[in-house]
């Protein structure tokens, strides 16, 4: 059976106009335009499914998204930070065991790894003092260690990021994406073993 999100995208497939029960995220994802390619409208909704692990604003609940999540898996990259949303009671939902993060480090890339090691960084404060550029910024802050994060430093900035450019993962410099979205997951990852931990 179709999660609700399924449902909603499935009358959005960009050829008509979308019926009221998916006008929200349609809307909020393709601007109601109704030529906009289908791989278009599976980026919108990852990039929504990514902004709402931060901002927490959109209206489903987190069984409806988790639903969803591997579905739309799919159609991107193939990952998707599910980790803050997921409990074991969510473990029957088909195809979600292959989507959480068990290791912090599998969200790193090699190259970071390897510079981590070159180029040790010593706080999340320090690289912010630092004043680098967005895209530096935000991959000098991969190159911290777990024990070297929080969850409340790293939500009060990714939060700063989208209340200052909403459309933020929409942004045509695909290096700024690929890093705002590995922070995602790493907050997430930390979200989640936070959760857990209660």
């Amino acid at each position: 059976e179709a999660s609700v999100l399924e449902q909603q995208l499935l009358c959005c497939d960009g050829k008509r106009k979308q019926s009221e029960s998916c006008s929200v995220l349609y809307s909020e994802s393709v601007r109601g335009h109704s030529s906009t390619p289908i791989s278009e409208i599976w980026t919108w909704y990852s990039a929504l499914f990514n902004r709402n692990i931060v901002m927490k604003d959109l209206k489903y609940d987190d069984k409806d998204l988790l639903a969803f999540a591997p579905t739309l898996a799919k159609h991107v990259s193939g990952i998707l930070p599910i980790n803050s949303l997921y409990k074991e009671s969510y473990k029957d939902i088909k195809d979600i065991q292959k989507l959480p993060i068990n290791n912090f480090d599998d969200i790193i890339s090699n190259t970071i790894k390897k510079e981590r090691s070159h180029n040790p960084q010593t706080s999340f404060e320090g690289i912010i003092s630092k004043k680098y550029k967005l895209e530096k910024e935000m991959v000098t802050l991969a190159h911290l260690r777990e024990d070297q994060l929080n969850t409340i430093d790293l939500e009060r900035y990714l939060q700063r990021l989208f209340h200052e450019n909403p459309e933020i993962l929409s942004s045509q410099n695909v290096q700024l994406r690929t890093n705002l979205r590995r922070l995602i997951r790493i907050y997430d990852y930390l979200k989640g073993k936070q959760t857990k931990s209660l």
